[in-house]
């Protein structure tokens, strides 16, 4: 009781921690930058729940970190043009996050796999995080979010058509 009494008392003051979540990244320009999307999302959408559950969970264990509430990682890279999953990593807030075996995924691929599944923009953080309240973001007034400066690559099919910079908002509890 005294913990719903807490919460609700935090949501009417306007005062909310989130935690940082612990992004997919990509090498860009020789830095290992964080992305505000995951390219992997439409794979794991396509798999099903049921996948996600007999498999996916199985193979990475779902651990304790409010850092990383999907419980993995995911290294990116663009190399001739094209978009590269470079590996997954389990258990991404200790100290030496265990690689994913690309075989539980891709089961005739081995890492870098090239990504010609996804086609959208990934979002590269190039400007560090101001946190704002209520701002309008696609139409909806929302509170709890965060502003930078990001690079979105554009991909079709995984084949790299360009990017451009500009402001985004970023989601406190972003995928």
């Amino acid at each position: 009781m005294k913990n719903i009494v807490l919460a609700i008392v935090l949501l009417q003051s306007g005062f909310l921690f989130c935690t940082p979540q612990i992004m997919d990244r990509m090498y860009v320009e020789g830095e290992n930058l964080q992305i505000l999307n995951s390219p992997l999302a439409p794979i794991f959408s396509s798999k099903g729940e049921t996948w996600l559950e007999e498999v996916w969970f199985v193979v990475v264990p779902q651990f304790e970190c409010s850092a990383s509430w999907h419980g993995f990682y995911v290294q990116w890279s663009i190399e001739n043009d094209k978009l590269y999953m470079e590996a997954i990593f389990g258990d991404p807030c200790s100290e030496e996050p265990n690689l994913i075996d690309s075989h539980v995924i891709f089961p005739d691929m081995s890492y870098p796999i090239f990504a010609e599944w996804f086609s959208g923009e990934i979002p590269v953080q190039v400007s560090e995080l101001s946190y704002v309240e209520n701002v309008i973001v696609d139409g909806e007034e929302r509170a709890f979010w965060h502003k930078c400066t990001a690079k979105y690559f554009k991909f079709e099919s995984g084949i790299f058509k360009g990017f451009e910079t500009r402001e985004t908002f970023v989601d406190c509890y972003v995928f």
